[in-house]
């Protein structure tokens, strides 16, 4: 049985949209809180093939180090 915020819920919805606004949504978000802007993932990329021998904890703090935007050793794979 449907609660009563379910059925007013998707009636706003129906009212708002019509019967297209009924139609399933996807649960992701549209934005990630944390992932990296793709023009700083790009200069990140560029550092770790100009400097191969780098670990990803001694990228991290290269990349933060010249650029000063901090970067974690986990985010250079995202």
């Amino acid at each position: 049985m449907l609660t009563f915020t379910c059925r007013s819920t998707g009636y706003d919805r129906y009212l708002a949209g019509g019967p297209e606004a009924l139609e399933d949504r996807s649960p992701k978000p549209s934005l990630v809180w944390n992932r990296i802007p793709e023009p700083i993932r790009e200069k990140i990329k560029d550092l770790a093939l100009k400097e191969s021998d780098l670990s990803p904890r001694e990228l991290a703090v290269c990349f933060t180090d010249t650029e000063k935007y901090f970067v974690s050793e986990g985010k250079e794979n995202q």
